[in-house]
């Protein structure tokens, strides 16, 4: 019998919103903890520190903040928010928003695991559930059951398109 191979992590299916960020170091790095934060039930996402950085001052995030800000990446850098943010616009585009696409990736992995919608609200660091569908509403201009059902895979290649290469901002 030949062995099936593992399903893909979080991980793997990130690694292109990643890899494509134009840098500087520092944000690219920013980015990576942020995507990469511990989150019980995203495959790949553990506090066993195989997801690519040391998770010993994160710990999970089980009681703990989760990171969503430029603050938050900001210190963990370490550097001021200030300069992730005009690093990013000098490079065409917002650290901010790509941020927002970090929480929303995390966001469809947990619902992708068959968590409701109510068990996710709170360790992302949404107050309440009418608080995500805003959230979604305001990055995709729908309402999350108005979302296609699509895999993880989909929204990343959404999420370089509208962070990174979005040709609206940059005029062509």
């Amino acid at each position: 019998m030949i062995p099936r191979p593992n399903p893909p992590t979080f991980l793997d299916v990130v690694h292109p919103f990643l890899e494509a960020c134009p840098g500087p170091t520092a944000a690219a790095r920013g980015l990576r903890i942020a995507a990469l934060q511990p989150i019980k039930g995203v495959p790949g996402l553990s506090a066993t520190g195989r997801n690519g950085f040391s998770t010993d001052k994160l710990g999970t995030l089980d009681g703990r903040q989760y990171l969503r800000t430029l603050g938050d990446i900001a210190q963990h850098v370490p550097c001021k928010p200030e300069y992730l943010s005009e690093a990013a616009r000098r490079r065409g585009y917002r650290y901010s928003h790509a941020l927002r696409w970090i929480r929303f990736l995390h966001f469809m992995a947990l619902k992708a695991e068959g968590y409701p919608t109510q068990q996710i609200v709170y360790p992302l660091g949404f107050s309440d559930a009418a608080s995500v569908t805003r959230f979604v509403k305001r990055l995709h201009g729908r309402t999350l059951r108005q979302l296609p059902s699509v895999p993880l895979s989909f929204w990343v290649r959404r999420a370089v398109e509208d962070v990174f290469l979005d040709l609206r901002r940059s005029g062509a």
